[in-house]
C-alpha cells in the first residue's frame, strides 16, 4: 500500500473514531448535563487537569520518539512499556499523598476523596501506551478506531445509568474511570502483544534526545491548555469552572476532533518524506489547506448558532458557556496552525526548537493571563487569543524555514477559506430574527451560511475546494460507473 494510500486511510478511520466518538460523547454530555450542575463539571475539571499531566509525564514524549525512530524493535518497546508501568506508579502515589493539599487549595474537601479515584487513570493508561504507539507507527488506525468507539460507548453508558441513579458528581468519576480501563484493556487484546523482560540503556539513550525535547513541549503545553481552569477554580467559582470546561468540551468536540485527526496521521505520514524537502513543503501545503478549509467554516458557523445551540442541548442553566464558547471558536481558528506546523518540526527532528517556541508561546501566555485575571473569564479567553495570534506567526517561521515555506506563503495559502468563512458567517446573521423557532433558526443559518461557502470557493476556485472534489469523483464516483 502506497503512503498517499496509507495517509488517505488513516485519515479516513482516524475521522470515523473521531466522529463516532464525537457523536456518543455529545450525547452522553447533553443528557448528564440535564441531570448534573455546572458546579459538579468544574470540581472533575479541577481534577483532570493534574490527570493530563501525570499522563505526559509517564510518556515521557517516547511514543512518538519510537515513531520518529522508524526502526525500533521488541526490546525498544519493552523498555519503554517497563519504564512507562513504573513512572505511572511513581505519579499516582505522589498525587494520592498530593490530594489533601489539592483540596485545600481551591477550599474543596471533597476533592481528596475524589482525586485518589480519578488519578488511577494514569497506571491505567500506562498499560496500553506502547500498545497505541505500534498501531500508529504501522499506521493501524481502523484498529484504534474500534478501540476508541467500543470504550466511549460503555463509559458513557455507564455515566448515564450512574447519573440518573443520583451519583452526582461521582458518576462522571466512574465514567473516567471505565473510560480508560476499557481503552487500555481493549488496546492490549487489539494489538496482541507482550513486552519481553528485558530493559535496555542503550535503547534509552537513543530515544531520550527528542523524547526530553517532546516531553518539556507536552509538560508546558498541557499545564498552559488547562491554566485557566485552574485559575477559574481558584479566582472564581466551581460554577465559573463548570461553563468553562463545557464550553471547552464541546469546542474540542468540534474543531479540535478535525485538528486532532489531521494531526495524528499527518506526523508518521510526513515521516516517509523527511528526507525530501520538495515533497515534505508539497505534502504540508496541502495538509494546512485542506485542514483550515474545514475547520474555518466550522468554527465561524457555531459562533453564529451558540447561543441557540446551547439552549436547545443543554438547555437555559448552562447559556453563560456560550459566549466563553465564541471566544474558544475564535481561538480554534488558529490552533491547527499550531499543532500543523509542530508536526514539520518533529518530523525533521528539531525537538529543542518546538520546546524553545512553546516557552516563547507560554512566556507570552502569562503575560496575557496578568492583563487579564481579574477583569473576568471572558477577559481571559481573549488574552489567549491575543497572545495566539501573535505567537501562531513565530511557529509558521520556524517550521516554515525547514522546509522553505514562508510564513507570507502559508498566509497567502489559507487566508481564502477565513475571508470566506467570515463573509458565509455575516449571510447567517439575518435568520437570526426570522422565527422564535429554535430549531428551525438554526437550521436556516446553517443552510445559508453552507450554500454561501461552497459556492464561494467554487467561484474561487480554492486549491482545497478543488482537492476535495477531485478525491471526491475518484473515489466514489469512479467506483460507481465501474
Amino acid at each position: 500500500m502506497s503512503n498517499k494510500t496509507l495517509l488517505i486511510s488513516g485519515f479516513f478511520w482516524i475521522a470515523i473514531s473521531r466522529y463516532a466518538s464525537l457523536v456518543v460523547q455529545f450525547i452522553v454530555v447533553v443528557i448528564i448535563s440535564r441531570i448534573l450542575e455546572p458546579s459538579d463539571y468544574g470540581i472533575i475539571g479541577l481534577l483532570t487537569v493534574f490527570s493530563f499531566i501525570g499522563n505526559i509525564i509517564v510518556d515521557s514524549g517516547f511514543g512518538q520518539a519510537l515513531i520518529q525512530k522508524g526502526d525500533a524493535n521488541n526490546k525498544d518497546y519493552s523498555t519503554v512499556f517497563f519504564l512507562n508501568i513504573s513512572l505511572s506508579i511513581i505519579i499516582y502515589l505522589i498525587l494520592y499523598f498530593s490530594s489533601p493539599f489539592i483540596a485545600n487549595f481551591y477550599d474543596l474537601p471533597i476533592l481528596e476523596k475524589l482525586s485518589k479515584i480519578v488519578f488511577l487513570t494514569i497506571p491505567i493508561n500506562a498499560i496500553s501506551l506502547i500498545h497505541n504507539t505500534m498501531l500508529e507507527s504501522k499506521m493501524e488506525f481502523k484498529k484504534i478506531s474500534l478501540v476508541s468507539i467500543i470504550s466511549v460507548l460503555i463509559s458513557g453508558v455507564i455515566g448515564i445509568i450512574l447519573a440518573y441513579r443520583g451519583y452526582g458528581v461521582m458518576s462522571l468519576v466512574y465514567q473516567l474511570i471505565v473510560l480508560n480501563l476499557s481503552k487500555s484493556i481493549i488496546l492490549f487484546i487489539q494489538n496482541h502483544w507482550l513486552p519481553n523482560l528485558e530493559f535496555s540503556i542503550k535503547s534509552l539513550k537513543q530515544l531520550l534526545p527528542l523524547s526530553l525535547n517532546l516531553l518539556g513541549t507536552g509538560l508546558i503545553i498541557v499545564v498552559f491548555n488547562n491554566v485557566y481552569t485552574l485559575l477559574i477554580g481558584k479566582f472564581y467559582s466551581t460554577s465559573e469552572v463548570g461553563f468553562y470546561t463545557q464550553a471547552k468540551r464541546f469546542n474540542e468536540l468540534a474543531g479540535n476532533t478535525i485538528t486532532g485527526i489531521v494531526f495524528k496521521v499527518s506526523f508518521p505520514g510526513l515521516v516517509k518524506f523527511k528526507e525530501n524537502l520538495k515533497r515534505l513543503k508539497l505534502g504540508y501545503e496541502k495538509i494546512i489547506k485542506l485542514t483550515i478549509f474545514i475547520i474555518a467554516p466550522l468554527m465561524f458557523l457555531l459562533i453564529a448558532i451558540s447561543d441557540n445551540l446551547f439552549l436547545i442541548i443543554l438547555t437555559e442553566k448552562w447559556l453563560p458557556a456560550s459566549p466563553l464558547f465564541r471566544l474558544l471558536c475564535i481561538y480554534s481558528l488558529t490552533f491547527p496552525l499550531h499543532q500543523i506546523n509542530t508536526n514539520i518540526l518533529k518530523v525533521v527532528g528539531k525537538g529543542r526548537t518546538i520546546l524553545f517556541i512553546e516557552i516563547i508561546r507560554r512566556i507570552i501566555l502569562v503575560v496575557a493571563i496578568i492583563f487579564t485575571i481579574y477583569s473576568g473569564v471572558e477577559a481571559l479567553l481573549i488574552g489567549q487569543i491575543a497572545a495566539s495570534l501573535i505567537i501562531v506567526s513565530i511557529n509558521m517561521y520556524y517550521s516554515g524555514k525547514q522546509i522553505n515555506y514562508t510564513v507570507f506563503e502559508q498566509i497567502r495559502h489559507i487566508a481564502p477559506y477565513y475571508l470566506i468563512g467570515v463573509v458565509s458567517y455575516l449571510t447567517s446573521l439575518p435568520f437570526q430574527i426570522i422565527s422564535n423557532n429554535l430549531l428551525l433558526t438554526i437550521t436556516f443559518q446553517t443552510l445559508s451560511f453552507s450554500i454561501s461557502y461552497l459556492i464561494l470557493n467554487r467561484l474561487f476556485r480554492t486549491d482545497a475546494y478543488l482537492e476535495i472534489i477531485n478525491i471526491i469523483n475518484e473515489k466514489i464516483f469512479k467506483r460507481i460507473r465501474k
